[in-house]
């Protein structure tokens, strides 16, 4: 950012170098067969390869977990605001310390670096989590939503689409 406004290639641009998602899977598919698995290897076979496959869906479904504990409008905000803080220490420029290809952040007529804008959104959110007294109810969100991840991943049984998935990704890995 450089203080112009931005134009729809800068948005295009952006999204091209923006890591997505695979497409989450239909819920037909994601609520049907289930069992349990028969030894603790069919269990860690299972597991992977669901957490793998199912990636998606379980990040929507930890979101929509997560968001619902929040009843406060303060805290759904602040929530917006420390992903995208997260958002912004993921991004290598600012972990690294190496400038923006777009050159240095304009706020308010004054350059800033995305490391210190990072930082005070961080801050921010951490100010307005006290603020919402929500400081115990994220925790158990994520950990409502991890559980639930973990008992469908563990009990949905694998489809030769999440197989070949997983050998794919395997592959990839070792070449």
């Amino acid at each position: 950012m450089d203080g112009r406004p931005a134009t729809a290639d800068d948005v295009v641009e952006a999204m091209r170098e923006f890591v997505w998602f695979p497409p989450p899977r239909p819920a037909s598919e994601f609520f049907s067969r289930f069992s349990a698995p028969r030894s603790c290897s069919k269990w860690i076979s299972r597991l992977e390869c669901n957490l793998y496959y199912y990636g998606t869906n379980y990040f929507i479904l930890i979101l929509l977990i997560g968001m619902s504990f929040l009843q406060k409008p303060v805290a759904i905000l602040t929530a917006f605001a420390t992903g995208l803080s997260i958002a912004f220490f993921s991004d290598s420029s600012v972990r690294h310390g190496r400038p923006s290809m777009k050159g240095s952040t304009h706020i308010c007529g004054r350059p800033l670096s995305m490391w210190v804008f990072a930082l005070f959104l961080f801050e921010v959110s951490c100010i307005f989590w006290a603020s919402s007294c929500n400081f115990l109810i994220v925790p158990w969100a994520l950990y409502v939503g991890l559980l639930v991840t973990l008992i469908h991943a563990s009990f949905r049984e694998r489809n030769l689409k999440g197989r070949l998935n997983r050998f794919r990704k395997e592959f990839r890995e070792a070449w």
